[in-house]
C-alpha cells in the first residue's frame, strides 16, 4: 500500500510539472512546448518516460534509474508502453520509437550532466563526455543509428533530433531550465557536426 501510494504521488509530481509547462509563460517554456509538438515521437516519447518516472518507489530503497531500467526489462514494460501508444493513435513505428527511447534515457538519467547533479547520483563531468560516453552504450546507439560509411562514424538527425527534444522535456521535468544552456550547445554541436559522431564530439569540447 505504501509503494502505491508513493507512485502516485509520483505520478502527481509529473502531472504537476507537465501542467506547468503547458500553462507556463516565456519564451523558454514556448519554445520547449514548440520542440515537442514539432518532433514526431516526441509527445508519445514523454508520456511513456514520464510513466516510468512513477515508478521508482517499487523499486527497494528506492533504486537506481539502472534498476527501473531491469525492471522495465524484467516486466516487459515497454511492450505495454508501445501498445498503449498504438491504443492512443500513435502509428507502429512512433509507438516503437516513443517506448524504446523512453526505456534508452533510464540507462542516461543516472549519470546525466543536464540536470546539474539533481537527479543523477553521479553525473559525468561535462556535457561532452556525457555524449561521448552514452554513444558507447549499445542500446543508445542503436536507437540513434549510428553506423560507420567509408571509414566515418555517422548518427541520425531524425533520431537524434528525437533525443534531443526528450532529454529538454525530461530535464525540465527533473530541473526546470537550469538544463537549457547545455541543451542549447547541444543542439548547436549536433547541427554543425553534419551528424559526423567525430566532429560532434570535438565540437561539444570546443564549446
Amino acid at each position: 500500500a505504501r509503494r502505491a501510494t508513493a507512485c502516485a504521488a509520483a505520478g502527481d509530481r509529473i502531472i504537476a510539472a507537465i501542467a506547468a509547462l503547458s500553462s507556463a509563460k516565456g519564451k523558454a517554456a514556448a519554445a520547449l512546448r514548440q520542440r515537442l509538438l514539432s518532433v514526431e515521437g516526441a509527445l508519445e516519447g514523454m508520456a511513456c518516460v514520464s510513466a516510468l518516472l512513477c515508478l521508482p518507489p517499487l523499486l527497494n530503497g528506492g533504486g537506481s534509474y539502472e534498476d527501473l531500467h531491469a525492471l522495465v526489462d524484467r516486466w516487459c514494460l515497454d511492450r505495454k508502453l508501445r501498445e498503449a501508444m498504438q491504443a492512443a493513435g500513435a502509428h507502429g513505428d512512433c509507438a516503437w520509437r516513443a517506448a524504446a527511447f523512453a526505456k534508452a534515457a533510464l540507462l542516461l538519467l543516472e549519470r546525466m550532466p543536464l540536470l546539474g547533479g539533481k537527479a543523477a547520483k553521479a553525473p559525468i563531468a561535462g556535457l561532452g563526455a556525457f555524449v561521448e560516453e552514452s554513444f558507447k552504450d549499445e542500446e543508445v546507439s542503436r536507437l540513434l543509428g549510428v553506423n560507420v560509411w567509408d571509414g566515418v562514424t555517422w548518427f541520425n538527425a531524425e533520431r537524434f533530433s528525437l533525443a534531443q527534444a526528450m532529454a529538454a522535456g525530461i530535464a525540465y521535468l527533473e530541473a526546470g531550465d537550469a538544463a537549457k544552456p547545455a541543451l542549447d550547445a547541444l543542439a548547436s554541436a549536433a547541427e554543425a557536426s553534419g551528424w559526423n559522431l567525430a566532429v560532434l564530439l570535438e565540437k561539444l569540447k570546443e564549446s
